[in-house]
């Protein structure tokens, strides 16, 4: 799911929250395709595959949270 009005893009199952990820999009983030072309969040849609370069920490919260470096939408 992509939450593009509070900067979020949650990974996993969508009907589990004990099984999803919040990734928290800030102005540093990359959002890139395969070939490293820019996108913006707007560009990511529900049920595509991404690969997300991330912080090494995440919260205790359910759903766990952390910050996305880079985000890449692999091609289906």
């Amino acid at each position: 799911m992509v939450d593009s009005d509070n900067n979020f893009v949650y990974t996993g199952n969508p009907n589990d929250e004990a099984d999803q990820m919040r990734f928290v999009i800030t102005s540093a983030t990359e959002i890139v395709d395969e070939d490293g072309n820019p996108l913006t969040l707007d560009d990511l849609k529900p049920g595509k595959m991404v690969r997300i370069k991330h912080a090494n920490f995440q919260t205790s919260s359910i759903p766990p949270q952390t910050t996305a470096f880079v985000i890449e939408l692999l091609s289906t």
